[in-house]
């Protein structure tokens, strides 16, 4: 889109630096007057000045309408299993944010619930991302046998990112297992 308008804009600052009232003829350095007669470009140092200008210009136009700015706020649905072979594990979220300030940070909420869908000696565990993504906190107790669910509510006050997932939970090793991955 650019390099139409950077054509167009070339043909404008032609016209206008010629002191013509047609655009120039494809391929040549000369322009028609208004009986027809060729005219003789004029020799001139700021025609390409005025070019250079409006490709700048334009360049900038076109940057600024192409890109987006980054969300200052919105929400996203998330619904995650778990990963073993009858999907034992569900997840059901909504995560909000909000950009705090200027700043590359955000604030918002983590809400929904997670349920144990298969009698499978499992529970069923979610957890959330902490502000660098890296470590992970329960949402809240296990939900177990088949049927149980837990709901949770977990306000973010500081975070460049916030994630869910939701694990299998052997309750004899106290250990997850066969989690969805942060969503």
């Amino acid at each position: 889109m650019s390099a139409k308008l950077a054509d167009i804009g070339l043909d404008i600052v032609a016209m206008l630096t010629m002191g013509a009232t047609q655009a120039p003829a494809a391929g040549h350095g000369a322009i028609k007057g208004s009986a027809g007669i060729r005219l003789q470009e004029k020799k001139s140092t700021t025609p390409w000045k005025l070019r250079a200008l409006f490709l700048i210009s334009a360049t900038i136009v076109a940057a600024i309408l192409v890109s987006a700015p980054p969300a200052d706020a919105g929400q996203r649905t998330v619904r995650a299993y778990t990963t073993d072979n009858d999907q034992g594990g569900y997840l059901h979220a909504i995560i909000t944010w909000e950009r705090i300030g200027n700043t590359n940070t955000y604030k918002g909420s983590v809400q929904g619930r997670y349920e144990d869908v298969e009698a499978d000696g499992y529970c069923v565990v979610a957890f959330r991302t902490g502000s660098g993504g890296k470590n992970w906190y329960r949402l809240g107790p296990t939900a177990c046998p088949k049927g149980k669910s837990q709901s949770f509510d977990y306000q973010y006050g500081k975070a460049k990112k916030a994630g869910v997932q939701v694990c299998r939970w052997n309750n004899k090793l106290q250990k997850e297992a066969n989690c969805s991955g942060f969503k």
